[in-house]
């Protein structure tokens, strides 16, 4: 299964959020999943990117690349806003990064405490160790998803996931989707067991 990442960004419209990711704004349409993966073709040195809004947060549903873990990407997605990634690669290495004014505010691997950046204070790392304590049969990143979906109050079934969304294609810039994840493993982390990606729900 490819990787896919999930970003929140308050009060950023979905143009924006794919103009971060690089996406060009005269190819997006607004289509269904299965439009967007037929329309892609099998995926080289770009990632898809769908966009929707919920409330108050919008949100970009990344498949075939880590763009949205990218610090330049969360610096600009969250500038004068804040911005909330959850990452499960490809091969089983997750993240959770949330950034604030353009400045990192914590960014760790759901379950792996060696992992942990904070400035200060890290209060998305802290709920999900106390969500993963109250349910030891749910996994470290099923919790930060269900902390992040408390959090924003958005929730993103399956049928908002694959339904009609602002879509595009945004490049890699040079750089494979392993090459990416691998840099980030470097600097993070630890890889974890296989996860299928979770659906976030209220």
């Amino acid at each position: 299964m490819s990787g896919v990442c999930v970003n929140f960004t308050h009060r950023a419209t979905p143009e924006a959020i794919l103009s971060s990711f690089g996406a060009s704004a005269e190819c997006l349409e607004e289509i269904t999943l299965e439009q967007a993966q037929e329309a892609l073709g099998p995926p080289s040195n770009h990632s898809l990117v769908r966009a929707g809004t919920s409330g108050d947060w919008g949100f970009c549903i990344e498949t075939f690349g880590v763009i949205s873990v990218r610090r330049d990407v969360l610096a600009e997605l969250s500038s004068r806003s804040r911005s909330i990634t959850a990452s499960c690669g490809a091969d089983a290495f997750h993240v959770v990064a949330s950034w604030q004014n353009g400045e990192e505010v914590e960014t760790f691997e759901p379950g792996y405490r060696p992992s942990l950046r904070a400035k200060s204070l890290h209060p998305l790392w802290d709920e999900t160790e106390m969500a993963s304590s109250r349910n030891p049969g749910v996994s470290a990143i099923v919790a930060a998803f269900s902390v992040i979906a408390d959090k924003t109050g958005v929730s993103i079934p399956f049928e908002l996931a694959a339904g009609p969304l602002l879509s595009g294609v945004a490049p890699m810039r040079g750089s494979t989707p392993q090459n990416q994840e691998n840099g980030a493993r470097e600097n993070l982390g630890r890889k974890l067991p296989g996860l299928q990606f979770p659906s976030v729900s209220e």
